[in-house]
């Protein structure tokens, strides 16, 4: 039994033989050498993490010590106080004080060669027909 492949819109759906809804436009004979490669688990992690923070950011803004609202006057003077040395009143220890090493706005999109996303996407396709569907694939080759 031949898996048929049908290309519609853009879009390849797989049909089982069983009930022909949509019309077939086009069959493909899978070829063995395309479809027989190993797996590289390696790759197909790296093109998933590429799609999926492809667009991923984050908006938060944590106010620091320099965006708190507030004097940069000395709460008090250095020596002979008895007391720890302060040099601003909005330092992150104390209260009402801006956070140290807050939140930024962040991207985390990363680039990813063209070869290697193509790459991913023939390794995914492998595994979703020849894995998937593999008793119903019969590989032909062309003697002639």
């Amino acid at each position: 039994m031949i898996l048929k492949l049908i290309r519609l819109q853009g879009k390849i759906l797989v049909n089982k033989l069983k009930i022909n809804i949509i019309p077939i436009i086009n069959i493909i004979a899978i070829s063995h050498d395309i479809f027989n490669v190993p797996v590289r688990n390696d790759i197909i992690h790296r093109v998933y993490i590429y799609n999926k923070d492809y667009n991923r950011r984050t908006f938060k803004w944590v106010m620091s010590k320099g965006d708190v609202a507030g004097s940069n006057k000395k709460p008090f003077r250095q020596k002979k106080t008895g007391r720890a040395p302060q040099g601003d009143k909005r330092a992150p220890h104390l209260y009402h004080g801006g956070s140290a090493h807050g939140a930024r706005p962040q991207q985390f999109y990363f680039p990813l060669n063209k070869r290697v996303r193509i790459f991913g996407k023939k390794h995914i396709v492998n595994i979703l027909i020849v894995y998937r569907f593999k008793k119903f694939i019969n590989f032909q080759t062309n003697t002639k």
